[in-house]
């Protein structure tokens, strides 16, 4: 599903209204309704018509992955260098 399809079926959830409720990870949650994310900007839990699973699928922009893994690898290249020298 690419960008245009996703914004076009957000937008027609919000048309109908179709807001239910379902079970995602022992934690209930709202589907077809756009929420802030964690990971990434945004997030929406969908269900799968076919199997009646719920899905979890994020877009929009990474959030702060990079900056934790620039400090990660900063802490290895600190333990490195001391190995290194003694």
């Amino acid at each position: 599903m690419n960008k245009s399809e996703l914004l076009g079926f957000i937008k027609n959830l919000k048309h109908n209204s179709l807001i239910e409720e379902g079970i995602y990870k022992d934690k209930r949650v709202q589907l077809n309704k756009p929420i802030k994310g964690d990971i990434t900007e945004y997030k929406i839990y969908i269900k799968n018509p076919k199997t009646d699973n719920i899905r979890k699928v994020n877009f929009g922009k990474r959030k702060n992955v990079l900056f934790i893994e620039n400090l990660i690898n900063e802490e290895l290249n600190k333990i490195n260098n001391n190995k290194i020298i003694k």
